[in-house]
């Protein structure tokens, strides 16, 4: 019976309720990555989408990865199960850093709010740890989401058409941001609900 619920609450484990070193990992290499290719790789999308969708094509484009990545967000975050309050939350900071993204007028800007929203989301589960309780656990992911940031800056220095630009790593850092506050909507509405205790009485022990 011990093993049997075991498994059961391993497999009611949220996507963000777990540690994704690997995933994380993966997306330091594809920002990184992403600094000497990716001006190569934007205009290629900007003529083939404009050839295709009209002018508008790459906004087009920009918005289906917004649209996905917050589908993808509410899927694996089961945002619906959380407290009002919470959706809330979570529904505001979402939209204001989708609203700020296309306030900038580079959409490669938007791409590294993305990329950097995705770090900070992932970095939080990976890094956080069952050691430190509060608030003090956040200069992990804070502090990771900024090295990269700055390790990416570091390598656009040495690129013959980038630029270290220090603008670019608090942006970055902002990115980084703006997932973990997400994470942080999402995490603190689960554990709110895993608290509160069944209708009608307290809480109960399941008897061997």
């Amino acid at each position: 019976m011990f093993k049997n619920n075991l498994n059961t609450e391993k497999s009611q484990m949220r996507f963000l309720d777990r540690s994704h070193k690997p995933l994380m990992c993966t997306v330091v290499v594809l920002i990184l990555a992403f600094a000497p290719i990716g001006r190569p790789i934007q205009k290629f999308l900007r003529g083939e989408l404009t050839a295709a969708l009209g002018p508008g094509g790459m906004m087009i484009f920009v918005l289906a990865i917004f649209l996905g990545g917050g589908i993808f967000f509410i899927y694996t975050s089961r945002l619906w199960r959380l407290p009002l309050t919470n959706i809330l939350s979570t529904a505001i900071i979402l939209l204001a850093g989708i609203g700020y993204s296309f306030s900038l007028p580079i959409p490669e800007e938007r791409i590294h709010l993305v990329q950097f929203g995705l770090l900070g989301l992932l970095a939080c589960p990976s890094l956080k740890g069952s050691n430190l309780s509060g608030w003090i656990w956040l200069w992990k992911p804070l502090l990771f989401v900024f090295l990269v940031g700055l390790s990416d800056e570091v390598l656009q220095w040495f690129l013959p058409d980038r630029v270290f630009d220090l603008r670019d790593i608090l942006f970055n850092t902002l990115g980084g941001t703006w997932g973990i506050l997400l994470y942080l909507a999402v995490e603190r509405g689960g554990r709110d609900k895993a608290e509160i205790p069944p209708v009608g009485g307290a809480w109960t022990e399941d008897k061997m």
